[in-house]
């Protein structure tokens, strides 16, 4: 296998978040906005819509309020601490160590957070590196390089949205976009990441792991 690091975004690639509590907050929001109910958007559409300006996804579903009150709303149902496991990603870590890989976090979740997580899980002594703010990802994966020694072309960023995959363009490295979303249905990201999944079984076997 070509890499040496492997880092991960943290709502979407380890905790399912995305198809739980994120959907039941944008669709919180659309009710507030005054969405009728057969006009929710799917799971697929939030996926293809997501964008690093947040504004711009809620305003194609229709809403239009401020950014504050877009946070406030959102999180009176939604709450990514509630969220299990993604599917297979205990598996896929003990691959990944097993092979004696570095394991990083760089995610706009906060890091206390993330850590609670990972310590209730028992999954914190597994990465080397841990992020969590709202920052350019792009700075923070240039410093899981530095931090862990290694280089562009020997990283893997994996995640599961647009932010992601600009992210890894700018910052040199191979992205692997993983989402949980029937396969017949590919969402049109641009530009296109290395990898485009739906489990991590199928990302084991593309990377040769």
């Amino acid at each position: 296998m070509k890499y040496d690091t492997i880092i991960f975004d943290y709502d979407g690639p380890i905790v399912d978040s995305v198809s739980g509590e994120m959907v039941k907050g944008i669709h919180h929001l659309c009710r507030m906005a005054g969405v009728p109910e057969d006009k929710m958007p799917s799971l697929d559409l939030i996926y293809e819509k997501y964008t690093a300006d947040w504004q711009v996804m809620y305003k194609s579903f229709g809403v239009n309020f401020s950014e504050d009150d877009i946070w406030r709303i959102y999180h009176e149902v939604a709450d990514s601490e509630r969220a299990p496991l993604s599917p297979g990603i205990v598996e896929f870590l003990n691959q990944l160590k097993r092979k004696g890989l570095k394991l990083a976090i760089v995610s706009h979740s906060q890091k206390e957070k993330i850590k609670k997580l990972l310590e209730k899980e028992k999954l914190e002594s597994y990465f080397d590196y841990i992020w969590g703010g709202f920052v350019d990802k792009t700075g923070k994966v240039l410093e899981v390089y530095e931090q862990l020694k290694t280089k562009p072309e020997k990283v893997l960023f994996i995640g599961d949205m647009q932010p992601e995959i600009e992210a890894g363009e700018k910052a040199g490295c191979d992205v692997a976009i993983i989402i949980p979303i029937p396969k017949d249905r590919e969402i049109p990201f641009h530009p296109k990441p290395k990898y485009y999944v739906h489990s991590y079984p199928e990302l084991a076997e593309k990377i040769g792991l």
